[in-house]
């Protein structure tokens, strides 16, 4: 049932946007939030497996949609995320008795929650993206909700921070996939392993389109760059990546056999 796979993260945010303009009092607001925390696991039960996607642009060759896909590992993920937030949200209900701006806290929680779920159901890259801006809001209010209190403010601005630099990273992934595979879908992301590449060698990660990645932590930078020359020679490869903890390993030519050759260099030296 894609409607219940929908209302999933839907009824969370419902429950948000009802509790902010509403304005219950916040005993009322805290069994909104518990009911919604309360339906999610139930609604997961009903939608496991289902799936809905809806086409948002399709430009030259590049498709672009926004979905949610309730299978596997995100639909293992959600189930945590919603029983989590139940436990959350009725102990809060009790912890924040006496504390301050009751009703906003627990539109937030909501919002968080919902957020949450649409980010890791999210079949799409575009919707991915979208969850994981609302989940930094969520948090940045969430932390910050103490607002009289210095350090709460300064905890609140630091998450915010963070996260907005974590957008840039995700938001260059976002355009490689797009140039790589044409498609914004999660699904295709899904690579291969140890894939054997001419008689000899193998690859550590193939991705669709031919993205090849190779983790390389010993050996040398000739037999590194003799190895990268091989790869690509290979029709199937059609760009590189070498991921590496060594400087001297992170020397190689930005191209090959007219093929860009990419070195991602991660802690170590």
């Amino acid at each position: 049932m894609s409607a219940a796979l929908v209302a999933v993260p839907a009824v969370p945010l419902a429950a948000a946007a009802l509790i902010a303009a509403a304005r219950p009092s916040w005993r009322l607001a805290a069994v909104a939030a518990c009911a919604a925390s309360a339906l999610a696991p139930i609604l997961l039960l009903v939608s496991r497996g289902d799936a809905v996607e809806v086409g948002w642009l399709d430009v030259a060759r590049w498709h672009v949609a926004v979905g949610l896909r309730a299978d596997g590992l995100a639909w293992t993920t959600a189930l945590l995320v919603a029983g989590v937030s139940l436990v959350v949200n009725v102990y809060s209900a009790g912890y924040m008795a006496h504390g301050r701006d009751r009703r906003r806290f627990f539109a937030w929680m909501s919002f968080f929650q919902g957020a949450m779920l649409a980010l890791v159901l999210a079949s799409s890259l575009v919707l991915l993206f979208a969850a994981w801006e609302a989940v930094g809001l969520a948090s940045w209010a969430l932390i910050a909700h103490e607002d009289r209190d210095p350090a709460a403010r300064r905890a609140g601005a630091q998450a915010f921070l963070v996260t907005r630099l974590g957008d840039m990273g995700l938001l260059l992934a976002i355009a490689v996939v797009l140039e790589v595979t044409g498609s914004s879908d999660v699904a295709a992301l899904g690579a291969q392993r140890e894939v054997r590449v001419g008689s000899a060698d193998r690859i550590d990660f193939l991705l669709p389109g031919g993205l090849g990645v190779e983790v390389k932590i010993n050996g040398s930078l000739s037999g590194l760059t003799r190895q990268v020359h091989r790869y690509a020679q290979r029709e199937e490869i059609s760009a590189l990546i070498v991921v590496t903890t060594r400087h001297r390993l992170a020397q190689l030519p930005d191209t090959m056999h007219g093929k860009p050759v990419r070195v991602v260099k991660v802690g170590g030296w």
